[in-house]
């Protein structure tokens, strides 16, 4: 029993000496890619599909920049590509030059996060617009100017109403056609 015992400890304190030298040996090797990795440039450019990744972790502003990148479509491109070419310059020093251990390293991420949260917010915010005046023209679509008595394709055309019909959807499509003068307005702004 006492061999079982002695063979049990020394065991144990194997097990414990491995244990110290693998978490050694880990934290050695964290401070080494630290060091490595903060040498590194901010971001790097996947030169086939032109998204962005961090050196270390993810950023918010890497997911908006990727975001923008992978949904707009075909015929917003020319609508937004000014914006984006100044968002790829601002991130062209971050590819390069600029690592985690310089001085502006926490200026150049603030600036570089508003302008692709601001360009990010407007795209949402066109595309948001968009979807409502579809809904607003759909609407439209979805009345008949005139209609048979009693919905019977027997009947006649009501025309005796027609005028106050008329006048009634005319104000209607003026209210919604300033409405949508509004949203297009407000994308203008874009």
């Amino acid at each position: 029993m006492v061999n079982v015992y002695s063979t049990y400890r020394d065991m144990l304190s194997l097990l414990d000496q491995y244990e110290k030298d693998i978490y050694t040996e880990w934290c050695n090797d964290l401070e080494q890619s630290c060091l490595i990795n903060l040498n590194q440039p901010l971001i790097s450019r996947n030169p086939t599909s032109g998204l962005i990744s961090v050196n270390f972790s993810p950023k918010l502003v890497v997911q908006w920049y990727n975001h923008l990148k992978m949904t707009a479509l075909e015929v917003e491109l020319p609508l937004i590509r000014a914006d984006l070419a100044a968002v790829d310059l601002q991130l062209a020093k971050a590819e390069t030059s600029l690592t985690w251990q310089d001085q502006d390293c926490w200026s150049f991420i603030q600036t570089t996060k508003h302008l692709v949260q601001d360009l990010a917010h407007r795209v949402s915010r066109a595309k948001e617009n968009f979807d409502t005046i579809q809904s607003v023209v759909k609407g439209w679509s979805k009345k008949a100017m005139f209609s048979r008595k009693d919905n019977k394709k027997s009947s006649l055309i009501q025309l005796e109403s027609r005028t106050e019909y008329i006048s009634k959807e005319y104000s209607s499509m003026k209210r919604d056609g300033d409405f949508i003068h509004q949203l297009i307005q407000v994308g203008f702004h874009f």
